[in-house]
């Protein structure tokens, strides 16, 4: 039972950590209220990585590629992150050229 306890707090620990690593301009275009951890660590994967393709996004977040396809979705829906030749890009991303603002 505490080996549980211990790696639920090294896991609590790795997510704050992800959390604060994450520009903070971002979370204002995004609103941090309503971002999840889960959230953060896609929009710190996309603001990491210039020209990412949506396979490449899958095997950083170990997910499948529909699953990124519908958060990608929800970002542009969120204006936090555009579509650039393609790929997603953080609106304050430092490779973004023209970040999307007000619709």
């Amino acid at each position: 039972m505490a080996a549980r306890v211990e790696h639920l707090f090294e896991v609590l620990d790795r997510l704050i950590a992800i959390r604060n690593e994450c520009s903070s301009q971002i979370f204002a275009e995004c609103g941090l209220g309503d971002m999840t951890v889960k959230q953060i660590a896609y929009l710190k994967a996309i603001d990491g990585h210039a020209d990412v393709t949506f396979s490449r996004l899958a095997e950083i977040t170990g997910t499948s590629k529909p699953t990124v396809t519908e958060m990608v979705n929800r970002f542009v829906r969120m204006e936090c992150v555009y579509r650039q030749n393609g790929a997603p890009v953080t609106a304050g991303s430092p490779t973004s050229a023209s970040p999307k603002k007000g619709g």
